[in-house]
């Protein structure tokens, strides 16, 4: 007797409890479709992953994609498979896929080497906190000590003052300095936790983040391992493109982490030139017109030809990139986006208007700092870093200009940001 039938012998007599394990389990997907996409069966963890369609659910390969696989052999597909919404949260499963009387039975659930792996990362990334933790403890401790011992030179400096009188002026100076020193342990305290917020943020980064456009770049490239003979030269073609746009994602934002982290230790400064407006204008224009198109949205110019400003094209440019693509993120379909430059006796202003979401007046002062995170998708639930206007704020403010915005819920946004005009340079 083979294993396969003493195991189905064994739990022959537990099928029904198998049966409900299956269609309650929150850990292994299971489910039946026609090859057209109707769903005949699913289980809670398979639900769980899928939006309102779940044939439109499976992001990589796609529903379309496996129907088209060869039928020669069972399973169809085995390897990674990714369930979800491709602009937003997605999730990766390890999947078999058979095909049986026109149908397609989808099974699989979570890798557990890889669930080991990540748990050990997140063990030695406890431990890491931990070891902070317990070294800001003994900063704490150090400067409550410090602080005791001004108290206990306070409380000495007023007996002094009471049993000698002509030495005044020098107890008043010795409280100033206690003050200065106060204040200093005060800024200590303000630095800690903003270093604090700073690694939280990276971490939540890193954890995040980076995750998503690495899930697309696995499940593409293990598809073409296992199957690339299947594929025609402009379907691998596609598989590329797809490929390279995520890889463009997590590039863009480790070039982010890492010159917002050659800002904080002062390794990035402005080289400035004079550029014109117009021509930076156009660039960012056709760099963002495949996702302005992707929504057909309307971006427009409104500025002087002829303009020049003195300013590092670099961190202009990506000023620019950055607040044009928020605006089509949070923008509606067939709605319109205006660059709009426009130049003042001290400064000349840029200004990105919109007329999509719009935003609370409470979570505005949060735009721009790194210890609070605002999570908002975009109206096709587009997600971001959440470090890019963080960036903004500091590649303007290195160059002496400044940063804002003005929104309104269901009315739009404008975010404008200005650079100073040499008083040289007419």
């Amino acid at each position: 007797m083979s294993i396969h039938n003493e195991s189905a012998l064994i739990l022959a007599d537990w099928a029904e409890e198998v049966h409900q394990s299956l269609v309650k389990t929150n850990a292994f997907c299971i489910a039946v479709f026609t090859l057209d996409g109707k769903l005949l069966f699913s289980n809670e963890a398979f639900q769980l992953l899928t939006k309102k369609d779940p044939a439109e659910s499976f992001v990589n390969p796609s529903f379309k994609e496996i129907c088209e696989l060869s039928k020669e052999i069972n399973p169809i597909f085995t390897g990674v498979l990714t369930l979800g919404d491709y602009y937003a949260i997605n999730t990766s499963i390890e999947a078999k896929v058979y095909f049986k009387n026109q149908q397609l039975l989808i099974t699989g659930g979570v890798d557990v080497s890889q669930l080991l792996e990540y748990n050990m990362l997140m063990h030695r990334l406890n431990r890491e906190n931990t070891n902070m933790q317990r070294e800001l403890i003994k900063k704490t401790r150090t400067i409550e000590k410090m602080i005791e011992d001004l108290k206990t030179t306070n409380d000495e400096l007023e007996k002094v003052n009471l049993e000698y009188q002509n030495t005044n002026e020098e107890l008043i100076q010795s409280n100033y300095s206690v003050t200065l020193l106060n204040g200093q342990l005060s800024l200590n305290n303000q630095r800690l936790e903003e270093l604090n917020a700073t690694k939280d943020k990276f971490f939540s980064i890193i954890a995040h983040d980076l995750r998503n456009p690495f899930n697309s770049l696995l499940g593409y490239s293990d598809l073409l391992k296992r199957n690339v003979a299947n594929y025609k030269a402009d379907e691998i073609a596609d598989f590329a493109n797809e490929m390279a746009d995520a890889a463009k994602v997590a590039y863009q934002l480790v070039e982010n982490l890492l010159e917002w982290s050659r800002i904080q230790r002062g390794m990035l400064t402005p080289e400035k030139e004079w550029i014109s407006v117009t021509e930076i204008l156009n660039e960012i224009k056709h760099l963002s017109s495949k996702q302005a198109q992707a929504k057909n949205i309307h971006l427009s110019i409104d500025a002087d030809i002829n303009l020049m400003v003195l300013a590092d094209r670099h961190m202009t440019q990506t000023t620019l990139r950055n607040l044009v693509s928020n605006a089509i993120k949070f923008t509606n379909d067939n709605g319109t986006i205006t660059i709009r430059v426009k130049k003042y006796p001290t400064e000349i202003r840029f200004s990105v208007i919109d007329n999509g979401m719009g935003i609370e007046k409470e979570h505005l002062d949060k735009l721009f700092r790194i210890d609070s995170k605002l999570n908002r998708s975009g109206t096709s639930g587009e997600a971001g870093t959440g470090l890019g206007l963080i960036l903004c704020k500091e590649f303007i403010e290195i160059q002496e200009g400044a940063i804002w915005v003005v929104s309104s819920p269901g009315v739009g946004s404008e975010f404008h940001f200005t650079l100073p005009v040499p008083k040289n340079k007419s």
